[in-house]
């Protein structure tokens, strides 16, 4: 997908239009990233090592019926998205949509008052609960112990701090604008710095990915052409590409410098060897690693009844999640970290994205898996066909896919809370904006490329 900017200047001097070309990149295809959240899923735990089991405090269950259970529901998302795209012919498609920039302004200043006043819900309980200056400020710093007492202050509110979880639709929003020319710096800037605060005060440095994959997804699909109406930039922005590839390193980077002050001058530094940089990339592997250890827990342990990841969505709702569910999920959360302490480590809480599923629905999950794949793939398809909502739908809910070895994204809350962001979005814009050109093949406006 490129962006050919075709301005239509106002008087104050500002486009009012923008003409997006549209094509696919294959690093952001959905069975690409299907393969990235397979390979977080299971390779961690398949070259981690006795020793390391050891030092991350944990019994190893996971074994070869894990390993087939997350290959199933792999295959299960990519009979789905082939499904949803039959009839691509394997080939990205270029179209163009002259974008109505200033309802995409709307949509994203409904999305940025949301996700502010999800922030500010959020520091004002944790001001409650005893958050102050200082010890904000010791744990941005790094100061030992520092992050613990500030996590434990940071008392969420149900269905209010969750409109946080609209910061990716609105950072794709915000993207798309950058293209059309509308820099709303200030309000990028902003959002890029709560979610930083949030990483480091709240220790959430994976919830990171939330953010980031949506924003080098849509800039890898949406570029500035340089060369006319018949060229398009291939693949992305350098930047883009840059961030794609080098993820591995810019993620243990992260770590190193956040764990510096979490756990590592205050505990491991006196008893690891091979100094900071391979404890950040221990730690990341031991998450990833006993993400999937800790489904094997407990597909060995059994589910605690009903339903409780497969509908967290609904028992997470503020008010009513007892319809939804026998348990709240305070009550869940307590049984297990209660199974963790006596069969895992607590502070590796992750309960992996496929397996539980398997767990708690049996042969069903198949279907759900499914489905899932078909909405992925349905979401890429309408991105390709310039659909602005589709763009933002697809950019800022395929993180799931890269999720899936870690937590089940697409019944969590967030999920929902994304949905609801992306159907503001289609609402204030109507889901297309003027002249949609270029879907027919043999048209004048119609592109084809083969991948080569």
């Amino acid at each position: 997908m490129s962006v050919r900017r075709d301005r239509e200047v106002a008087q104050s001097g500002s486009p009012t239009r923008a003409l997006l070309r549209v094509d696919g990149s294959w690093l952001v295809h959905p069975m690409s990233l299907l393969f990235i959240g397979l390979i977080l899923a299971v390779a961690p735990a398949l070259v981690s090592t006795p020793e390391q089991h050891e030092s991350w405090g944990v019994q190893w269950h996971f074994g070869s019926a894990d390993l087939a259970i997350s290959l199933l529901g792999a295959a299960c998302i990519a009979l789905g998205i082939g499904i949803s795209n039959a009839d691509s012919g394997g080939r990205p498609v270029a179209v163009e949509l002259s974008v109505d920039v200033d309802r995409l302004v709307r949509a994203s200043n409904f999305l940025f008052g949301l996700v502010l006043v999800g922030y500010a819900t959020w520091l004002v309980s944790a001001v409650t609960h005893g958050l102050t200056p200082d010890i904000a400020y010791s744990a941005l710093m790094g100061e030992s112990g520092a992050s613990y007492r500030a996590r434990a202050v940071l008392v969420t509110v149900p269905g209010l701090s969750t409109l946080t979880e609209m910061a990716p639709s609105l950072a794709v929003c915000l993207v798309i604008l950058w293209r059309c020319g509308r820099r709303r710096a200030v309000m990028v800037s902003a959002v890029l710095t709560l979610s930083i605060l949030r990483a480091f005060l709240n220790s959430e440095r994976l919830s990171l990915i939330t953010v980031v994959v949506p924003v080098v997804a849509v800039a890898l699909l949406v570029n500035v052409s340089r060369g006319g109406s018949e060229s398009f930039v291939r693949g992305g922005n350098r930047w883009a590409k840059a961030v794609y590839l080098l993820a591995p390193m810019l993620m243990l980077l992260l770590f190193a410098i956040t764990e510096r002050g979490r756990s590592w001058s205050s505990h491991y530094a006196s008893r690891t060897e091979g100094g900071l940089m391979w404890f950040a990339y221990d730690r990341i592997l031991g998450y990833y690693a006993t993400a999937a250890n800790n489904g094997a827990i407990l597909r060995d342990s059994g589910s605690l009844g009903g339903w409780p990841l497969s509908t967290q969505f609904l028992s997470d709702a503020p008010g009513f999640g007892h319809l939804f569910s026998i348990y709240t999920p305070a009550e869940y959360h307590a049984w297990w970290v209660a199974l963790l302490s006596t069969t895992g480590n607590p502070e590796f809480n992750n309960p992996s994205g496929i397996v539980p599923i398997f767990v708690e629905l049996g042969p069903m999950a198949v279907i759900l898996w499914a489905l899932w794949g078909v909405l992925a793939g349905g979401l890429y398809r309408s991105c390709r066909r310039a659909s602005v909502a589709g763009i933002v739908g697809y950019c800022s809910l395929c993180v799931g896919l890269v999720e899936l070895g870690r937590i089940p994204y697409f019944t969590s809350g967030r999920f929902v809370v994304n949905v609801l962001a992306i159907v503001i979005v289609y609402l204030v814009y109507r889901g297309r904006a003027a002249n949609r050109r270029g879907l027919e093949p043999g048209g004048s406006h119609y592109l084809a490329m083969r991948a080569q």
